[in-house]
């Protein structure tokens, strides 16, 4: 039986495995590894509230920077701003671990596409808008945190 995607195993095997250098490889052949990760299934994803969820984060850290960085405190206008929905399940250990594909990787061209491929394989199961979102979302929490901790 095959590792699930998710699974420690699989992630490992992933590592060890060969990358081919995206800079020697053909726009092609960088589309055709791309779309074979893409592997959409029916599972249903609120990419709205969390589209929601990201623009309150990214809104709230923008003041908290523009307030470092004028030296003059602003209250966060938040009367307009849409609710995510109340069902809404953030799925945060995903986010998790596509920050630490992204956080704690070397840089570097083959690394940064190695990286790419792993985060859109752990992503495979989502539309391409959800897995936008769910990158923009990971970045999001990173961003916010690192400002809300300043």
């Amino acid at each position: 039986m095959a590792p699930s995607r998710h699974s420690l195993n699989y992630l490992l095997r992933r590592d060890d495995e060969e990358v081919q250098n995206p800079l020697t490889m053909s726009d092609e052949e960088i589309l055709e590894k791309i779309y074979a990760t893409h592997l959409p299934s029916d599972t249903k994803f609120d990419a709205d509230s969390l589209f929601t969820i990201v623009d309150i984060i990214l809104r709230g850290s923008t003041h908290l920077v523009d307030d470092v960085l004028d030296g003059s405190p602003e209250t966060v206008k938040c009367a307009d701003e849409k609710l995510p929905q109340a069902s809404f399940t953030s799925p945060l250990g995903l986010l998790k671990e596509i920050s630490s594909e992204m956080c704690y990787k070397m840089l570097g061209d083959e690394v940064a596409h190695k990286t790419t491929m792993t985060i859109l394989n752990l992503l495979s199961d989502y539309s391409w808008q959800a897995k936008a979102i769910l990158t923009l979302a990971t970045f999001a929490l990173e961003y916010g945190e690192f400002w809300w901790l300043s």
